[in-house]
């Protein structure tokens, strides 16, 4: 077996560079599967904040009541900011920083049932001058009504 080394070093290091770089590329996917995982778990701590929640239901308060709070009022900023963290969230879905399935599983019944609030406040916003329309929470939001979760509670969604 040595003679055999001896006569295919050139073979043995070419060997030895492939194994060395999938190590390498090994480590580096796992590197990036770990970042993927930790980015989730900050938004998802983010989404359940008691800020982001406090946005939520003054927006949920607000559609059900038909009225929405003006640009002037505290509320306004709490439910955008509560917003804009969804919009944000459909970002790192859009850009594969987090994986969709995993956001879609865990978040679709928020989703689903903040979906025709949140047009609403678009709509409020744009009545008041504001013009951003979040497009990445639009996209999340329509993702999210077409989800079919494989859980008990959903199967017969459309």
């Amino acid at each position: 077996m040595f003679v055999w080394l001896d006569q295919n070093t050139d073979l043995v290091a070419l060997l030895l560079a492939v194994m060395g770089l999938a190590l390498g590329l090994f480590t580096v996917g796992l590197s990036v599967h770990q970042a993927r995982i930790n980015a989730y778990t900050r938004m998802h701590e983010t989404l359940i904040s008691p800020d982001a929640a406090t946005g939520r239901r003054l927006l949920f308060l607000a559609y059900q009541a038909n009225a929405f709070p003006t640009p002037d009022d505290e509320a306004w900023d709490a439910i955008n900011r509560s917003l804009a963290t969804y919009d944000t969230l459909g970002v790192y879905v859009q850009r594969r920083i987090v994986n969709e399935g995993l956001v879609l599983k865990a978040w679709f019944h928020p989703l689903s049932a903040i979906a025709e609030p949140a047009r609403a406040w678009v709509e409020h916003r744009g009545a008041h001058g504001v013009q951003n329309p979040w497009p990445s929470l639009t996209w999340l939001l329509e993702r999210a009504e077409r989800y079919h979760a494989k859980q008990g509670c959903c199967t017969d969604k459309p």
